[in-house]
């Protein structure tokens, strides 16, 4: 493990951008679950996962801005659960500013066709267990407005604690 040599500023944070609240119809081959979650605050991303189970057919990101206008951020047009990998920006390369709406839109596949498909006949909702579902879009970033200046023993890993003012009587 290695420490940081610099003063650390930024503090990595993670949103799931998901819903808990739908149901596949039996057989149905391209069904859409979408999800939605505000930004309060200008933030930097740096990175999207895309996490489904054995229905998952297809996932796109999407941030809808203030003004109005849309860009798509990340489409995995053939999801496959034994390829859940991470999609990272270049540092520094994509900012959102606060009110972008971060927007995942999936698509399930619960029909007979789907090799992967444990019982297309099944409605199928929200759950832990692989032969039920889930819709999750990772966005991982950090606040704009965040400055931490933490300095961290590169030896130790522990923070250095800038020294503070004795107490006045």
């Amino acid at each position: 493990m290695r420490f940081p040599k610099s003063p650390v500023n930024k503090r990595l944070y993670i949103s799931q951008v998901h819903s808990r609240d739908f149901a596949i119809p039996p057989l149905a081959p391209a069904h859409p679950v979408t999800a939605s979650r505000t930004l309060a605050f200008d933030a930097t991303c740096l990175g999207l996962v895309t996490h489904m189970h054995l229905r998952g057919k297809d996932m796109t990101f999407l941030a809808r801005n203030p003004d109005g206008s849309a860009e798509t951020l990340l489409l995995v047009p053939n999801y496959n659960f034994d390829w859940q990998i991470s999609y990272r920006y270049a540092p520094e390369s994509k900012h959102f500013k606060k009110g972008t709406a971060l927007e995942v839109l999936a698509h399930f596949d619960n029909s007979e066709f789907n090799p992967y498909n444990p019982d297309p006949r099944a409605t199928v909702r929200m759950g832990e267990q692989t032969i039920q579902e889930m819709v999750y879009g990772f966005y991982f970033y950090t606040r704009d407005d965040e400055t931490l200046n933490l300095v961290v023993d590169p030896r130790t890993g522990h923070v250095n604690e800038p020294p503070r003012p004795l107490a006045s009587k």
